[in-house]
């Protein structure tokens, strides 16, 4: 009689539902000009949740960014004459330290149970297929600082130099004092991956062998509005880029058959179809910033409606009164 090879724990073990928020995720991100974090955010964080993650509420930031124009600020205007400008590359190491570090204190205090969080950036891209199962079955019981997400590593003389993207860091609870210390020490803004790779070389951050996420590809307001190439990334196909998907439209609507100026029903037909595409890619995001992506209400799953034209009623000018007779010599007194 042949003995059963006993299946490992971490594949027996059922993992309930609501755990996920005994190990929530932040996500680092920043306020657009339209008052909401970039795309690429409510893609990760849709992503992220499908994948059984709980992700916290978004908390964008404001900063006074060097080179920003002022309309991207939200902060009064005696508030931005006060702060010092910061770099953009530097904008989410003061937001690790003076955002998420509080905001994940009060947490913590709400919620005892909770084991830890996990610190993300908002491009965050988990591998295709993995989910909080996967990671709490190999990783739940964690007690050190882990950097589990990472694009690549980067060394000199053999020895370790730089982490490129702090994509994913698990903090445990107990780490919370310590990590707070730290940024309390670090007084000058640095980039936030060369914070935390300092913290491994000196063994207080424990690198993960290989990386369970990477970065949704985007336009990059640290890169300066460049885009941010992520080829190994399985949700590019789900973000048209910003300005390439209202370029499209426009380009249509152009090039209207029925001549300059008006649109024949076979344009009109082509608009639509190219507004309900754009449409249902960006289904993950806000309803007001789809309206900012496509220039308008974009179409419902019925169809769009027809816009409305607007009546203007002109107002007739009201006659002008006429002169008044003069008086009479005796009324002029």
């Amino acid at each position: 009689m042949s003995l059963q090879k006993p299946i490992p724990l971490r594949q027996r073990l059922v993992v309930p539902r609501d755990l996920a928020k005994e190990y929530p995720i932040d996500l680092v991100t920043y306020l657009t000009d339209q008052l909401v974090p970039p795309p690429e955010v409510f893609l990760a964080k849709k992503n992220t949740e499908d994948a059984g993650f709980y992700v916290m509420p978004i908390t964008g930031d404001k900063f006074n960014i060097k080179g920003r124009p002022a309309t991207a600020f939200t902060a009064p205007e005696q508030v931005r004459k006060q702060e010092k400008p910061i770099k953009a590359n530097q904008a989410p190491f003061r937001h690790i330290k003076d955002i998420t570090m509080p905001k994940m204190e009060k947490y913590f205090m709400k919620y005892p149970a909770a084991k830890g969080f996990f610190l993300a950036e908002g491009d965050l891209c988990l591998k295709k297929g993995y989910t909080f199962d996967d990671w709490y079955r190999e990783y739940g019981q964690v007690k050190e600082i882990t950097w589990f997400g990472y694009k690549k590593i980067l060394k000199q003389k053999g020895k370790l130099h730089y982490i490129v993207g702090n994509f994913m860091i698990y903090i445990p609870r107990e780490k919370m004092g310590f990590l707070m210390e730290r940024f309390a020490k670090q007084k000058a803004d640095i980039f936030s991956d060369r914070f935390f790779t300092n913290l491994v070389i000196e063994g207080e951050v424990k690198l993960n062998p290989t990386s369970i996420a990477g970065e949704i590809e985007h336009v990059s307001a640290v890169a300066g509005g460049k885009v941010r190439k992520a080829k190994d990334c399985h949700l590019n196909t789900q973000l048209p880029l910003y300005e390439t998907l209202k370029q499209g439209i426009r380009k249509v609507e152009i090039a209207t058959i029925g001549g300059a100026g008006t649109h024949s029903e076979e344009a009109q037909k082509l608009i639509e179809k190219r507004r309900a595409e754009a449409a249902g890619k960006m289904s993950f995001l806000p309803a007001n910033f789809r309206r900012t992506a496509l220039g308008g209400t974009p179409p419902s799953a019925a169809g769009s409606k027809p816009p409305v034209k607007k009546v203007i009623k002109v107002k007739k000018a009201k006659p002008k009164p006429k002169p008044a007779q003069p008086f009479g010599e005796e009324d002029g007194r």
